[in-house]
């Protein structure tokens, strides 16, 4: 079963920016009825770059594309516009970090590595227990007088 779009409909939709095409694809392929299909605009596609950070962009050897696929990806402007690509992989990298390498710091202080303290918080330690307590001694663990597990089997 066809549904009929009317030459009125194409000519409303025109009015406002919809394309015979779309209206049409909209209808017969997705399922909407005439009404929504001729009066609901098309997403845009396009983010609306600011002209004078994409001049910037171009003087430091950036294109449009990589401009605007860093906008989309969370950057700030003048990042998106400066930032060699080198840079923007380290702020990337950062940005992605779970445990800011300060608190990485703080851990090794302790005699923590950074494994430890990923463990410690992915087996859901608080950041401040993670990060205060200190490592524990496997030898001083257990009833054996100071002495590992295998060590003690034999006495």
């Amino acid at each position: 079963m066809s549904i009929y779009i009317s030459p009125e409909h194409y000519e409303q939709a025109a009015a406002i920016g919809i394309s015979s095409k779309n209206v049409y694809q909209r209808v017969h392929q997705y399922g909407w009825s005439v009404d929504r299909a001729i009066s609901e605009l098309p997403m845009k596609r396009s983010l609306e770059l600011p002209e004078h950070w994409l001049v910037v962009a171009a003087a430091n050897g950036i294109s449009r594309r990589k401009y605007a696929r860093r906008i989309a990806a969370g950057y700030t402007e003048e990042d998106a516009a400066t930032l060699t690509h080198e840079e923007a992989i380290k702020l990337r990298a950062e940005r992605q970090r779970k445990v800011s390498l300060a608190d990485i710091e703080r851990a090794e202080a302790l005699g923590l590595t950074a494994h430890s303290l990923r463990e410690r918080l992915r087996n859901g330690w608080s950041k401040a227990d993670a990060l205060t307590l200190p490592k524990f001694e496997r030898c001083a663990r257990g009833d054996f007088g100071g002495l590992r597990r295998k060590e003690a089997k034999h006495l």
